[in-house]
């Protein structure tokens, strides 16, 4: 089924709809701010709302029919409503962000095997049941590119919207690849990783060395391939956050992976003491880390508990998670002497728990985090993460960004 030409007048008239908010004044403003706070110079925190776990309960329904035209759309949508909805910092790209990752075998396994998915759940079948009897099973991952696959969906988006919005490959396999626990979760599944932290313990480390040299393979792959993007402008980073920063070189072809953000965390192993987290999880996490110009650690792991003696000494650390499990009066202080971005993750519950949104107790929520990060002078940001559903109020979401900028005027 070829694309119509109903469906072609409605993709270009999204597109017009995207470049015209691209070109708003404010989004210059804030695209400003976001080098300022990146760079470590604005005092009064950046807001985002990561809208796609909840994306199903805001996106109305596509109207168009072929495949790629749904596709289309979909980007176009995700470029237009957030910033209608709730309007929060994240700058409305003047150009179709054409995403892609490089293909590999990972691991020597065809793709990993998730029998189940919704956004909160995920149950793995794994490849490996014990890493005594089964690491031999594991080889190098073979990685390649289809650029014709990729040169061929650019034109025919570009003949579709090419006088309207230029079209630009972004290769986005580093936003999460990077995560070497995870790797090994999907590979062991959570039982038997756990297994082998406490009874395979010297196979454990070996896995963490080779899934820590596979990644760096990786990364040195796209090198060699000439395929890393410029990240030091309107790209996302796995935590939630954007990428804008004069701190890093501003090149244009033949980038490496030192030019770039990384980002790494660890949070499948959240329950484990700060001891086996040193002894198991940082050092191979901080060898990836080092490949990286600047970087994003953490997510939903209570960094708090690895701190001291063992995130610090990951080179680079330019914004760290806190998330709700995190004690923040004992880590805003020792991320202000490191001029580390406190990346706040807020509780995800008063949004996505209930219909009604319970104002004054959000507005307390962040009215807490707030007075940590005067007290300590520590630049900041709120990052809004694992919102699943909206049970039907979507008003929250721009009310939560108000009660946001108005508890964090200085």
């Amino acid at each position: 089924m070829r694309i119509n030409k109903k469906e072609r007048e409605y993709l270009r008239m999204l597109a017009k709809q995207q470049l015209e908010i691209a070109n708003l004044s404010t989004m210059d403003e804030t695209v400003k701010r976001w080098y300022a706070h990146n760079d470590l110079k604005l005092d009064v925190p950046m807001i985002v709302i990561d809208e796609t776990s909840f994306w199903r309960d805001i996106c109305p329904n596509l109207i168009c029919h072929n495949i790629l035209a749904r596709e289309i759309e979909e980007q176009l949508l995700k470029n237009i409503i957030p910033y209608q909805l709730f309007n929060d910092d994240k700058i409305v790209p003047n150009y179709y962000p054409l995403e892609f990752e490089i293909e590999s075998l990972r691991y020597g396994f065809s793709p990993h095997r998730i029998c189940s998915f919704n956004y909160q759940d995920i149950q793995i079948k794994p490849h490996l049941i014990s890493l005594k009897n089964d690491f031999y099973k594991l080889s190098f991952s073979k990685y390649k590119i289809n650029y014709k696959s990729i040169n061929t969906k650019k034109q025919q988006i570009q003949n579709i919207l090419g006088d309207i919005l230029d079209v630009v490959p972004i290769n986005v396999t580093n936003r999460w690849n990077c995560n070497i626990v995870y790797q090994a979760l999907l590979l062991l599944g959570k039982d038997n990783l756990f297994y082998a932290l406490a009874k395979e313990p010297n196979e454990f480390k070996d896995l963490m060395t080779f899934l820590a040299n596979d990644t760096i393979h990786m990364l040195k792959f796209q090198e060699y391939e000439h395929c890393i993007n410029s990240h030091n402008q309107n790209n996302y980073i796995g935590g939630g956050s954007y990428c804008f920063t004069n701190d890093l070189p501003n090149q244009i072809d033949k980038i490496k992976t030192m030019d770039t953000w990384g980002y790494v965390d660890a949070q499948e192993v959240s329950g484990v003491s700060a001891k086996v987290f040193r002894e198991f999880i940082l050092p191979e996490t901080k060898r990836i880390a080092q490949e990286f110009g600047l970087v994003y650690y953490g997510s939903r792991e209570p960094i708090s508990n690895f701190w001291g003696d063992s995130i610090e000494n990951i080179p680079n650390l330019r914004k760290v998670s806190i998330s709700p499990a995190c004690d923040e009066n004992f880590i805003a202080p020792r991320l202000a002497e490191r001029e580390i971005i406190y990346s706040r993750k807020p509780s995800p519950e008063f949004i996505g728990s209930e219909k009604y949104f319970d104002e004054e107790a959000f507005r307390q929520h962040i009215k807490t985090s707030m007075e940590i990060i005067r007290k300590n002078n520590v630049h900041a940001e709120f990052i809004f993460r694992d919102i699943y559903k909206l049970h039907g109020n979507l008003d929250k979401l721009k009310r939560a960004v108000e009660i946001v900028r108005e508890e964090s005027n200085y």
